[in-house]
């Protein structure tokens, strides 16, 4: 066996997912074309939303699934910049 070894940079991924409340204003409402006095959810909008919520509530993250562990694409030698492959 040798003594002699490479360092190779990984990656690893956690997934995990909370719960945001989005407040039903105009912004995520539009009107409902089939009924002028009802108003729909734009799910696009609410998405958007949600994510800016996320950085202002209290969220609790909670993991979703497995850490995945893949090399890295860029490898480079730690406190640098400059890809070595």
């Amino acid at each position: 066996m040798s003594d002699t070894s490479i360092l190779i940079r990984l990656r690893r991924v956690t997934t995990e997912d909370g719960y945001v409340f989005v407040p039903l204003t105009d912004a995520v409402l539009d009107p409902d074309p089939e009924n002028p006095t009802m108003r729909k959810i734009n799910s696009k909008k609410a998405m958007e939303v949600a994510i800016k919520e996320s950085r202002r509530q209290p969220v609790v993250w909670e993991q979703d699934g497995d850490v995945i562990v893949e090399p890295h694409p860029i490898q480079k030698m730690p406190g640098t910049t400059k890809s070595i492959m």
